[in-house]
């Protein structure tokens, strides 16, 4: 591989990352994850003896990857939540329970737990189970059906598509507005079936990563401008 093709896939540029004159995200997922992997290595030292040798189970300890990694990933991830993503979550709590194991087993404690969210995709509210906007889908969904069942271009086009886009036009006083699903698709594909390499485009450096990618693949002219700010990086 070329060196600068090495550097510029490594070490991109701003005027391509929206960002810092190198990734520094990847690298320091990689170090938090080897020293969460570390620890763990640490802990299994003092691992009960019930759980070094589970009889009818292979001994985990000749897989390190499997006892350090994956057993603390699925007691992460497989947190049960009991609410909507709005502003805040609630959570089952549960504890690790002895069965004889090694406490390999969770059992509900009763006890729900409330946390401020902060990583939901719930931006406009749309998550909520009662109130005008439930109220609102579960007419469409008696008027339209649950779903269009195709593309807009063959048979999945309603007149509230339409009347939707009219209305955005009118918002932002242009002549006609294309509205699309949300989703990462809609800016990472249709940037480049609009935008060329002839094209000039100011981007917000806090732009979402779905804009960046849809910019990289237009191949357009790329101008940063710092985010509430006035600068524009060269």
């Amino acid at each position: 591989m070329p060196q600068s093709q090495f550097s510029k896939i490594f070490f991109p540029t701003n005027l391509e990352t929206n960002g810092p004159d190198w990734i520094l995200e990847p690298f320091l997922a990689r170090i938090s994850g080897g020293v969460t992997f570390l620890v763990s290595i640490v802990a299994s030292i003092f691992t009960p003896d019930a759980e070094k040798d589970r009889k009818g189970y292979p001994p985990l300890r000749s897989n390190l990857f499997l006892q350090c990694w994956i057993r603390r990933m699925r007691d992460l991830v497989y947190t049960s939540m009991i609410s909507v993503p709005g502003e805040f979550v609630t959570f089952q709590d549960r504890k690790l329970v002895n069965d004889g194991n090694g406490g390999w087993a969770c059992d509900y404690t009763g006890k729900q737990i409330t946390c401020v969210d902060m990583g939901s995709f719930n931006y406009l509210g749309f998550a909520s189970n009662d109130g005008q906007i439930s109220d609102e889908v579960i007419n469409s969904m008696h008027t339209f059906g649950l779903t269009a069942c195709s593309t807009r271009s063959e048979f999945g086009e309603f007149p509230v598509h339409i009347e939707l886009e009219k209305l955005v036009a009118k918002f932002l006083g242009v002549e006609d507005a294309i509205v699309c699903g949300s989703g990462f698709a809609t800016n990472a594909l249709n940037i480049p079936a609009i935008m060329d390499e002839n094209t000039l485009v100011f981007s917000d450096a806090k732009n979402h990563s779905s804009v960046i990618m849809g910019l990289r693949l237009s191949k357009a002219v790329v101008r940063v401008f710092r985010h509430n700010g006035r600068n524009v990086r060269q």
